[in-house]
């Protein structure tokens, strides 16, 4: 029942009945069905935004789903997610290579740190610190 009510929510592009179906599966330990409530978001998640006047609802029923996906992704690799893999889970053939191509379109390009002027010295000299202004200074006790 809960899987009809998450189906037609998510066809009105609301998303808290799949969030509660994502909680109840994992919370049962119920596996097969966590994963395939999580893939069902991901693919309505990837029609199209949910419906702006229950932004704030669907923001929250997203943030559960993400966390469903996460705790399966830290048990099994140590990371959460990747941004980019919502609706798949480790183990499976994923392409790394068009994970990669999406991360390499979001991620900023980093470049080396350039090496120091004087080869093995540091590129900042460390200087003491600057003494406080005389108004700040204590004069010794009185």
């Amino acid at each position: 029942m809960l899987h009809e009510a998450a189906a037609h929510g998510e066809r009105r592009r609301v998303w808290l009945a799949r969030a509660l179906e994502v909680q109840a599966a994992g919370a049962a330990g119920r596996d097969e069905l966590l994963r395939a409530a999580i893939e069902e978001h991901a693919r309505a998640a990837a029609r199209g935004p949910g419906d702006p006047d229950l932004a704030l609802l669907n923001s929250f029923a997203a943030g559960i789903i993400r966390h469903e996906s996460d705790r399966i992704w830290m048990n099994a690799t140590g990371h959460r997610t990747p941004l980019v893999a919502l609706g798949t889970f480790p183990g499976e053939d994923q392409d790394e290579a068009a994970l990669d191509a999406v991360l390499d379109d979001v991620l900023p390009a980093t470049e080396p740190p350039a090496p120091s002027p004087a080869g093995d010295q540091p590129a900042v000299t460390p200087q003491a610190p600057a003494a406080p202004p005389a108004e700040l200074q204590t004069r010794g006790a009185p």
